[in-house]
Formats: C-alpha cells, sequence, structure tokens
C-alpha cells in the first residue's frame, strides 16, 4: 500500500513540476523571439504537454540535436503545426518517473499490463500507443532498456487485448444478430487476451534479465 501511495503522489506532483519546469525555460529562451508559445495565455497552458513554436526555423534540427547530444526526446508538431513546433515533455516523462519510484525495476513488467487495459478500454492499440508509447520511450531511457523491445511488447499487448474490447465485442454480436451473446464471448474468449498476455510479460522480465 505504501507504494501505491508513493506512485500516486509522484505520478500527480511529478509531471506537474515537470511541465512547470519546461514552460518557465521555454518563457525565458522565447525572450529573444527565437521560439515561442503556441498557447499565448499563461493559465490555459497544459500540464500535459508543452507545444513550442519555432517562429521559422526548422524543429526537426533542435529536435534531432537534443536526442543525439542530450539524451531528450521531443515530440513533433501535429497537423497544422507540423514542421513549425515542438512538444516538451509532461505527464508521459511524469508517468515514467512515477513507474520507476512507486515500482522500480518492475516497472517494466507493467508495461503490457498498462498497455492491455488501454487496448481493452478503447478498442485501438493506436489509442493505447498515443496515450502511453511516450512514456515507454522516457522509461526505456530511464532504465537503459531497449525502446524497440518495450514499444514492441506495448503494441503487442495492446493489440492482443482489443480484440476483447467491450466495443468490438458488442459490435460483433449485434453484427451476428446475438446481443445476448457477448457474456458467452468473454468466457470462452477471454485465454484470447490472457496467454499473450503472460507471454509479453515474461519477454518483458527478460528485458530486466538482460
Amino acid at each position: 500500500m505504501k507504494q501505491l501511495h508513493f506512485f500516486k503522489k509522484n505520478a500527480m506532483s511529478e509531471p506537474m513540476l515537470l511541465a512547470e519546469a519546461v514552460r518557465r525555460a521555454v518563457g525565458v529562451w522565447s525572450e529573444g523571439q527565437a521560439i515561442g508559445f503556441n498557447i499565448i495565455e499563461q493559465a490555459e497552458r497544459s500540464d500535459s504537454v508543452t507545444c513550442v513554436l519555432t517562429n521559422g526555423h526548422d524543429p526537426e534540427a533542435l529536435r534531432a540535436y537534443c536526442n543525439k547530444q542530450c539524451g531528450v526526446i521531443l515530440g513533433h508538431g501535429i497537423g497544422e503545426l507540423s514542421g513549425k513546433a515542438f512538444r516538451g515533455p509532461g505527464l508521459a516523462d511524469g508517468l515514467a518517473t512515477g513507474l520507476r519510484s512507486g515500482l522500480g525495476p518492475l516497472a517494466v513488467l507493467a508495461t503490457p499490463l498498462f498497455a492491455a487495459a488501454f487496448g481493452f478500454l478503447t478498442g485501438s492499440s493506436n489509442a493505447a500507443n498515443g496515450l502511453l508509447m511516450p512514456a515507454q520511450i522516457a522509461l526505456a531511457r530511464d532504465a537503459a532498456l531497449s525502446l524497440p523491445w518495450l514499444g514492441a511488447i506495448q503494441n503487442t499487448a495492446a493489440a492482443a487485448l482489443t480484440m476483447l474490447s467491450p466495443v468490438r465485442v458488442a459490435v460483433g454480436c449485434a453484427l451476428v444478430g446475438k446481443p445476448d451473446l457477448e457474456r458467452t464471448v468473454y468466457l470462452r474468449g477471454w485465454p484470447l487476451g490472457a496467454v499473450p498476455l503472460a507471454i509479453l510479460v515474461g519477454a518483458a522480465a527478460l528485458l530486466l534479465v538482460h
């Protein structure tokens, strides 16, 4: 219970501290007009992510330098901001830190479990990857683990559990005209999710060994 309390405390407080640190740094760096906040109003800025405009400069060059020279991974601009901005850390790094602080080396074992839960709830591995992959990048960096392997474990776990997503099961039963079969599907189909999840937890354990 103490570990759970510690994790919950860190998972909530550290992302906010990190987000505020990023915002203050950007605030100082933006004084020269080389970069600037995408969100002008300070009260409207999010703790989840800080989007920074590069004001005509190439953000990819900065992202590459930070990755190779500093070990810091910055997100790229999305949609209309593609090629015009980069995204600073927030909840992803905080979640990774909270996991490492609360669970220690066992944080890696939580990767397939979190991915499976998000895949099950959202019915999409893309949604799970979008929500969790930044945290896995930070976790792999902090724990000196193989990012491709950790990412593959997460993606596979999320995809495996999407087949048992309530939305997909409900739609499938409705399409065959048997909406009352949902309970039967879950009773017979749970091994389809449990077996690959157990294998992936084992694969995550192997990452710790090596």
